[in-house]
């Protein structure tokens, strides 16, 4: 029987982007959150519904989207879905995670993020 797992999502980041490294193998792991729109059919009219995904991505790609990516911006992440299940305290949890094989950066960089990344202007009171 064959199988398929595939998604690939547009969306906006609804936190920075974590970066931690696997004790044993030193690979970069990156965490942000994805909220995806779209639009019901409520009545006569249509409502916004947003849809939260929780993304994690790998190796230089995980380490790309933590030096680029912050709050706010649009990305299109392509990868599979993984069902997580564990149990803590007596209860039962589960999630969808999405781990992205490929994250493309969408749009411009927020105001904050260019204004943190450009460098400090020159003095223009010079001397000569």
């Amino acid at each position: 029987m064959a199988t398929f797992n595939q998604v690939v999502l547009v969306g906006n980041l609804t936190r920075d982007v974590e970066i931690r490294f696997a004790p044993s193998s030193g690979t970069a792991i990156g965490s942000f959150g994805l909220a995806v729109n779209e639009q019901v059919k409520d009545g006569e009219g249509w409502k916004d519904y947003a849809n939260f995904f929780d993304i994690t991505v790998f190796g230089k790609t995980a380490e790309a989207c933590a030096e680029h990516l912050a709050k706010g911006r649009s990305v299109l992440v392509a990868g599979r879905l993984r069902h997580e299940r564990w149990e803590k305290d007596g209860q039962k949890h589960n999630r969808v995670k999405v781990l992205a094989d490929k994250v493309q950066f969408l749009g411009s960089k927020p105001e904050a993020a260019k204004a943190k990344a450009a460098p400090p202007a020159e003095d223009d009171d010079i001397p000569f």
